[in-house]
This record gives structure tokens, C-alpha cells and sequence, in this order.
């Protein structure tokens, strides 16, 4: 197949060896492939080199990539680009595995009917008589103030915290009875922050 006809890959992927790794099985597979390690590299390589498809691995810490695709989608050029979001991290099986340490997993936009009923598997419905206390863990502070909202409707004691490195600390001196975490927290992953409270006793 000439070398035009071929489909681009991006791969945006700061770490070398896993973008090297993708990079020869593609290769292997017929595709061009080219890789990137930063917002401003991918933003130049989308706009010049216009690949077919782009693979982002979301749980990159050397630079958001939230906002990444927002600026993506800001730009006309850029806007309809495809992107598969991927994770190179054994640590999903704390979420996904067969004995996984976390009691639900939602998604945003969250829907609160499904939270409700994962906070009820989780941990009960609260009541005057036995209250429950929920930290939420999470940087975006509008989404935290409207989870505060519903969960405060719902009778139950909220504690919110936007700082990751916050968590532990707060987990061990309120001791709640449940953390909603979220994963894309900045500077430090959702991950870390388990893997950080499965290694203390108290939290």
C-alpha cells in the first residue's frame, strides 16, 4: 500500500517505551504512525500532518488531557478529529478487575439516579438516627457543589476536598463512611490516591 493511501495514527503518549511499543504493532498492522508527547506537539501534528485518527492515553499526568479535546473541539480545524481514548495502566483492574476495591463506578455526566443507588449498595440510606458522611474528591468545583446539593437532599453529610493531595489526610481525619473519587484529578491520578489508602492502615 503506498505510503498516502496508508491511514495516520497520532499517538499521544508521553511515556517512550509504551508510545514505541504501539507504535511498531501498528506499523506492523499497515498504518503510519506518528507520535506525540505534549498538547502543543499534538496541536502542531493535527493541524500539519492532519492524521486520520488519534489515541490518547487519558490517564497522562505530563499535561491534561481534558483539556486537550477541549481545545480540539475549540478549534474549526480541529474539531471533527477522531479520538479513541485509551489507558496503559494495570491499576484499572482496582476499578474493573475481578475483585475490585472500589463499590461503583460512574461516569460523568453522572446520573443521579444511578448514584443514589450505588451510594444505597455501597454504604445504606442514611437517616436522622445513623448518618452517613460522603468525602468527594474532586478538582472541578461546580460539579462538587452540585453533587454537595444532591447529597445533602439525600440526608447525607458531605465533605469536599479539590485538592488531591488532600485526600488521604482528610479520609483518615473525618473518616467517612464513603469516598467519591474522581480518576482525572490533576497532578495526581485517582489510582495514586487508591493505591495511597490501600497502603494506610487508617484509611
Amino acid at each position: 500500500m503506498a505510503e498516502q493511501e496508508k491511514v495516520k495514527i497520532l499517538l499521544v503518549e508521553p511515556d517512550s517505551s509504551v508510545a514505541g511499543s504501539l507504535s511498531f504493532f501498528l506499523t506492523e498492522h499497515g498504518y503510519l504512525v506518528q507520535a506525540a508527547a505534549n498538547q502543543a506537539q499534538v496541536m502542531t501534528a493535527v493541524q500539519s500532518w492532519k492524521p486520520d485518527l488519534l489515541i490518547l492515553n487519558i490517564l497522562t499526568r505530563t499535561f491534561n488531557p481534558l483539556d486537550l479535546l477541549a481545545d480540539l473541539k475549540k478549534d474549526p480545524l480541529t474539531e471533527n478529529q477522531k479520538v479513541i481514548i485509551v489507558s496503559q495502566t494495570p491499576r484499572t483492574e482496582a476499578v474493573t478487575g475481578p475483585s475490585p476495591k472500589v463499590s461503583g463506578y460512574l461516569t460523568k455526566p453522572v446520573d443521579f439516579e444511578a448514584l443514589k443507588a450505588a451510594l444505597a449498595r455501597a454504604v445504606g440510606k442514611p437517616s436522622p438516627e445513623k448518618p452517613l458522611t460522603v468525602l468527594v474528591a474532586d478538582d472541578d468545583a461546580e460539579f462538587s457543589d452540585l453533587l454537595k446539593m444532591f447529597l445533602e437532599a439525600n440526608n447525607y453529610k458531605t465533605l469536599v476536598v479539590s485538592d488531591p493531595f488532600q485526600v488521604t489526610t482528610r479520609m483518615r481525619t473525618e473518616k467517612p463512611d464513603l469516598l467519591l473519587l474522581d480518576i482525572m484529578m490533576p497532578r495526581k491520578d485517582g489510582f495514586t490516591r487508591m493505591d495511597e489508602l490501600q497502603d494506610e492502615a487508617a484509611t
